[in-house]
């Protein structure tokens, strides 16, 4: 398919166009394209799983399941994959119909144009969808320590880059309306308000025509153009890096004392293997730790359902764990004397472990005085 174009302007002359589109009529000829549909039909399959899985989730959870950034991926990526299959499906049928009709009339010219704008969208889809399915990628490594403190890192700074990127795209915007003012008329870099702005990004990555701007203007050229290297290249990108720095220092920290994500792909794949080997009565289930876990599992669901937000249930958790663990290593029987010595490391351990309890301190008292204010407010 291919559309030639030849404008012909008032000013005189010829302006031509062209595009061209490639549309496979025939999807399944040789053993690869059988191969295709099978995968075709499994995607279809899975779809319908993990959509009854997720519904299965948000009837479970309500309110809770849409606190979670996973989640809400798992929602576009379902919405994603019903715009794949249903434009999948519709240029099947329409090359099916445009099949019959092409063999009942064969000296009739058939357009095929608008089948072609569906299949490049259809694969706009496609693209944006296995993106996404990339990124989900991040909620399964995990298992790695490294991959687990870049993915906890970028969750966990995400409102602090959020603020950032207001204020930087504020000050890109300021710089690229004055050079679109300034130089639009001369230097074609600046020729439009978006150009501008691209030609703004392209300074940063160090790819710039400096002495045409300084032509165009000799006074507020130099000034536009080292007032931009300073505020952008050495000021936004700098506090840009300190955010990521400072919030991966508090991850390691964290990591440091025990804390890890709650998802762990490690565990997950343990525990089906264990499950498997208790189904095949290879392997004695562990009572004592069955019931502990199973017990710890209730307790944050009947959390969940109360109301309580996931970080205070992580939380909770976190803390028990802590203690227990600081209980047994500083207040053990076996030890007599008052005098503990501890190393730097262990130090730190206490250091955060008071800092949490303030904090848990501080969040109590603020429920209290809410609750004190609520009860003050009811009428006798």
């Amino acid at each position: 398919m291919y559309i030639l174009v030849a404008e012909f302007p008032a000013t005189g002359g010829i302006l031509t166009s062209w595009q061209f589109y490639s549309v496979k009529l025939l999807r399944y000829v040789s053993s690869y394209d059988y191969f295709i549909a099978c995968c075709e039909i499994t995607f279809f399959i899975l779809f319908i799983v993990f959509t009854i899985q997720e519904g299965i989730k948000i009837k479970e959870f309500k309110s809770a399941y849409f606190k979670s950034i996973w989640n809400w991926l798992e929602l576009l990526l379902l919405v994603l994959y019903f715009v794949a299959i249903f434009f999948n499906s519709y240029c099947k049928i329409q090359i099916f119909l445009l099949l019959e009709s092409l063999l009942k009339s064969t000296e009739k010219y058939s357009d095929y144009y608008f089948l072609a704008y569906w299949h490049i969208f259809y694969n706009n889809v496609i693209a944006i969808t296995i993106f996404f399915a990339w990124i989900k990628i991040f909620k399964f490594i995990s298992f790695n320590n490294t991959m687990s403190q870049l993915s906890s890192t970028l969750s966990r700074c995400i409102k602090d880059i959020v603020g950032f990127a207001i204020m930087f795209f504020i000050i890109l915007f300021a710089y690229a309306q004055l050079g679109f003012l300034v130089f639009g008329s001369q230097v074609d870099d600046f020729s439009t308000f978006q150009n501008s702005i691209f030609a703004q990004f392209r300074i940063v990555l160090g790819d710039f025509n400096f002495a045409a701007i300084q032509q165009d203007n000799p006074v507020l050229g130099p000034i536009y153009f080292i007032t931009f290297i300073f505020f952008v290249f050495f000021v936004l990108l700098n506090i840009f890096l300190a955010i990521i720095n400072y919030t991966y220092s508090e991850v390691k920290a964290d990591y440091s004392i025990g804390r890890r994500p709650d998802f762990e792909l490690g565990k997950m794949i343990k525990k089906s293997y264990d499950n498997a080997l208790k189904k095949l009565k290879l392997k004695k289930p562990q009572e004592d730790e069955d019931n502990e876990s199973v017990k710890s599992r209730d307790l944050a669901e009947r959390a969940r359902r109360e109301g309580f937000d996931e970080n205070e249930i992580q939380s909770a958790e976190q803390m028990k764990k802590w203690k227990e663990r600081l209980e047994k290593k500083y207040y053990s029987t076996e030890i007599q004397d008052d005098y503990q010595p501890v190393t730097q490391q262990e130090f730190r351990d206490l250091f955060l472990y008071a800092v949490e309890l303030e904090k848990e301190l501080h969040y109590i008292s603020l429920k209290l005085n809410r609750v004190m204010r609520e009860v003050s407010a009811l009428p006798y």
